[in-house]
């Protein structure tokens, strides 16, 4: 088993009204950032017509994911708990059992970066539309980049 991993921290968002963090809308610079980090993101997936996309059950997650596939190509495939909730053990079991070779996943800080120390020891501090891309294998876990959004935009 080979597979690349990328790690995408979801786009900005609106502030949190009434106690519904669930329900939190991507802002129009949220939408704006994910634009402007595809054309970076394509350098460094190189068939993203192969790689599938899944995010958190958040809304802001959700929707930046589907911004990710449909200006990527990646193939959305749902919404799962264990992103939100930081369930390292679903993590993995879904790597193993993904038939794709390439996987996307869109979720939230603190879970992205502890998922990072967990895979490689080395705890990333993600800011929004970050992302990480990992080579893993049955024996280990590589990380191959890390890039803030800013870095991401001038890959270009």
């Amino acid at each position: 088993m080979s597979k690349k991993l990328i790690l995408v921290r979801h786009a900005d968002a609106y502030p949190m009204e009434e106690n519904n963090d669930a329900m939190r809308d991507l802002t129009d610079k949220g939408k704006e950032s994910i634009s402007e980090i595809v054309p970076g993101l394509l350098r460094l997936i190189k068939k993203p017509e192969e790689t599938i996309i899944i995010s958190s059950d958040y809304q802001r997650a959700v929707k930046t994911a589907l911004l990710l596939a449909t200006q990527c190509g990646f193939a959305y495939v749902g919404e799962h708990e264990f992103v939100r909730d930081g369930d390292f053990s679903e993590l993995i079991k879904f790597i193993i059992q993904c038939k794709s070779d390439s996987i996307v996943i869109v979720g939230h800080q603190p879970i992205l970066g502890e998922w990072s120390e967990m895979l490689t020891g080395n705890p990333l501090p993600f800011k929004k539309v970050a992302a990480a891309g990992f080579k893993l294998n049955e024996k280990d876990c590589e990380l191959l980049w890390f890039l803030q959004p800013k870095a991401l935009r001038d890959l270009r």
